[in-house]
């Protein structure tokens, strides 16, 4: 192989390292997001069943 060929390979190892890193870490981020957001709905998930029971409730007595 030729020092200009060497050089190019290189190049694209390090292009493709960076994407790799790069994608890792929206990766992580989503991740994240998802964490949070399943977090959410199990709090919005607690409510709604307490909204629920408390018509059921209200609409028991009626």
């Amino acid at each position: 192989m030729s020092y200009a060929t060497d050089i190019r390979k290189d190049g694209e190892i390090k292009r493709l390292k960076t994407k790799c890193k790069h994608a890792s870490e929206v990766l992580e981020q989503i991740e994240e997001s998802m964490s949070v957001l399943d977090l959410t709905l199990d709090e919005q998930k607690e409510d709604l069943i307490k909204w629920i029971d408390s018509v059921r409730e209200y609409l028991s007595k009626e």
